[in-house]
């Protein structure tokens, strides 16, 4: 799907880069419908508009190398389950 977004970074003392994202598109996801038949509860796949935001904060190590952490989220709108999606995890950036 397509995607349309803004991104912003701060740099703090040439050491600490602060990232924050927003962004929207379109979600596809499946789920299960338990309550069409509750004998065999059927998978349906839905699209819906989503919205989503990250944050990242990362450290210069040396010239070249900075290391981090970041936090995502993504939620499906216009639906009644209103199903979301986090992210985390470390990044480590390189300039060559």
């Amino acid at each position: 799907g397509d995607i349309v977004g803004v991104r912003g970074k701060i740099r703090c003392l040439d050491i600490v880069n602060i990232k924050l994202s927003l962004s929207g598109g379109m979600m596809i996801y499946a789920y299960n419908d338990v309550f069409y038949h509750a004998d065999y509860p059927l998978s349906k796949m839905k699209i819906r508009p989503c919205i989503s935001g990250m944050g990242e904060i990362d450290f210069n190590v040396s010239e070249k190398v900075a290391l981090g952490v970041f936090y995502g989220k993504a939620i499906a709108l216009n639906d009644n389950i209103n199903p979301y999606f986090d992210s985390a995890g470390i990044t480590i950036s390189l300039k060559l």
